[in-house]
């Protein structure tokens, strides 16, 4: 039996290895820096935006949120939601349904990480040629099934189950937020706990550990992507802040919605001086009472945060477990933001939207990632062609068809 340090010290070399994926450490470096320069950017401006001098500022507007949250989110308002939901959705869906490539043949794969003969067509050229992919009756019945699957015979342009989630999500939101605010109340300590679990420890760690499971599990640029997809959102959303200035619901329900506001003023944790006392900490309350940008509810960041978080996870994952999960967290997230008195309802829509559109600009990169990631399987590329754990694992196929995105 070989020595357990020499098993050891061959992981470590593995992981190592596969980490620098045939590069020098500096560049390995100098790819996280570039890689993750969006993410620093943000960080920058919002530890530094109280550098910027008060009668630069514009003015706060105090009552927008509180007084467009009960407009927008009133029951007389749901007729008119549910129209522009549908027409979204019926307009979404012709976009996506004509966003297919298709495999003339069902690839074989090859565990080094290769496909034979992988021939592409475009759905007009599909729909020219009258054959369907992996000998189905009906194409319309493959471009129904929304899972990645290769031992099918298809590629998709876009993955569609992903996509849908645009408009699913611009559709739910009213009703979820309206259930998520109605549970806000009342007050009690477990509820205190489980908000501040989900506000500011699941947060912080959710996210990173996205970046970690894109790394490990699917493609080289995929992590790359999420970092700039999350740059892009949380740095519009600090212009945001420092743009359009808006109270947050603690500030109304302390001074009310007519009250004056300015920049003198300190932050304050709101519900989560509650955690402070059940947890015997000051933590939160100095946290806050220090915070750069006090007046920056519009749009909030926890829940655009959350929503990238929960559309790379729908888009790159194969599990229906993951997704449901990632869904969950975006709900319990949303409830959180409310509970503690940090958020209402239009911040967290607006923020939601600001994940969105920085998805959608990001997406072309993306899918040329993932091109250029099934050009360097065809061609049994190894290096460009697997993910980090395939990497690691290499020779050992059963561990290493786990980490294939495509297995």
């Amino acid at each position: 039996m070989e020595n357990p340090i020499n098993i050891l010290f061959q992981v470590i070399q593995r992981l190592w290895s596969s980490a620098l994926n045939g590069r020098p450490l500096y560049k390995l470096v100098l790819r996280f820096a570039v890689n993750f320069s969006p993410v620093f950017i943000w960080l920058f401006m919002f530890k530094n935006a109280g550098v910027v001098p008060n009668e630069w500022r514009p003015k706060i507007h105090v009552g927008w949120a509180y007084y467009t949250d009960s407009t927008v989110f009133s029951p007389w308002w749901f007729p008119a939601w549910a129209v522009l939901m549908v027409v979204v959705t019926f307009i979404w869906y012709h976009i996506v349904k004509n966003k297919s490539v298709y495999l003339t043949q069902p690839p074989q794969k090859d565990l080094e990480g290769g496909f034979d003969s992988i021939q592409l067509m475009d759905s007009d050229s599909r729909s020219d040629s009258g054959s369907s992919t992996s000998g189905d009756d009906s194409s319309d019945d493959i471009v129904e099934d929304l899972g990645y699957r290769l031992s099918h015979g298809m590629i998709p342009k876009a993955k569609t189950h992903a996509l849908y989630l645009t408009p699913l999500l611009l559709c739910l939101i009213w009703p979820v937020l309206n259930t998520a605010h109605w549970f806000a109340t009342p007050l009690t300590v477990p509820k205190d706990l489980t908000a501040w679990l989900f506000y500011v420890l699941a947060h912080i760690t959710f996210p990173i550990l996205t970046a970690v499971w894109l790394y490990v599990f699917h493609l080289p640029g995929a992590l790359k992507c999420f970092s700039i997809a999350l740059g892009l959102q949380n740095i519009a959303g600090v212009c945001t802040h420092m743009l359009f200035p808006t109270a947050p619901p603690w500030f109304i329900h302390m001074h009310g919605p007519e009250a004056e506001a300015n920049y003198d003023m300190p932050g304050y944790a709101a519900g989560l001086t509650r955690v402070d006392v059940a947890l015997g900490t000051h933590l939160h309350s100095k946290g806050f009472h220090k915070s750069p940008i006090v007046f920056g509810a519009v749009p909030s960041l926890h829940s655009a945060m959350a929503v990238q978080v929960c559309i790379f996870v729908w888009y790159f994952a194969n599990s229906i477990a993951l997704r449901i999960l990632a869904i969950g967290f975006v709900c319990v997230q949303w409830w959180a933001t409310m509970y503690l008195d940090h958020h209402f309802r239009i911040d967290l829509l607006i923020g939601c939207c600001y994940a969105l559109i920085s998805f959608g600009a990001i997406w072309p990169y993306i899918r040329h990632q993932e091109l250029k990631f099934l050009k360097a399987r065809r061609e049994n590329d190894f290096t460009h062609g697997t993910t980090m754990g395939m990497r690691v694992f290499r020779g050992f196929d059963r561990i290493q068809r786990f980490f294939d995105p495509y297995h």
